[in-house]
């Protein structure tokens, strides 16, 4: 929890992964009007389901085609929308954010227990290790299927590693493993 106020609000390297539109105020009203949901959703443009209504009325092929040439051409989004006013509270977002903090870490502390013979050092490099694995499992799925830069991606793996090395001083020290036996 503390590393993710660090690294996103402290630390600048996120901020040359994400960008500002030529126009927000002209984004956001497109987004408003045309946005179905009237909660946060996912939104995909081209999306699968036109391509999917098209199969029915073109033919499978056909439409397939179509809907790689709107890929190609672009533009592209992968994006969550949330429509209107959002109660947002830092006292509420920190609290969800401390209990992802203690269930991965309560995790990471049972693969560690069942750890066999490690020394503190190795066990701290387990945790960041899982850092790593998070990012893999994580981020890097977005970057194969939705576009996401490889920039953003390769950051927020350094920022899982990060935080799970950190994390690791203090669970290295509490959790031992097994001895060897």
């Amino acid at each position: 929890m503390v590393w993710g106020s660090v690294s996103w609000i402290l630390l600048s390297w996120h901020d040359h992964t994400t960008h500002a539109f030529a126009d927000e105020a002209a984004v956001a009203a497109v987004l408003e009007q045309n946005a179905l949901a009237d909660r946060t959703a996912v939104y995909m443009l081209p999306t699968q389901a036109a391509w999917k209504s098209s199969a029915a009325q073109q033919g499978a092929a056909d439409a397939w085609q179509a809907s790689q040439r709107r890929l190609r051409q672009g533009p592209y989004a992968f994006a969550f929308v949330r429509k209107g006013v959002h109660e947002s509270s830092l006292l509420r977002s920190r609290g969800y954010a401390l209990m992802r903090s203690f269930a991965a870490s309560l995790l990471i502390s049972l693969l560690l227990g069942w750890t066999v013979g490690l020394s503190y050092l190795r066990r701290v490099l387990f945790c960041a290790l899982a850092g790593g694995f998070a990012g893999l499992v994580a981020d890097v799925p977005l970057m194969i299927w939705f576009e996401a830069p490889l920039g953003y991606t390769m950051t927020c793996i350094a920022d899982h590693l990060c935080e799970w090395c950190l994390a690791g001083l203090p669970l290295a020290a509490l959790v031992k493993g097994r001895s060897r036996g």
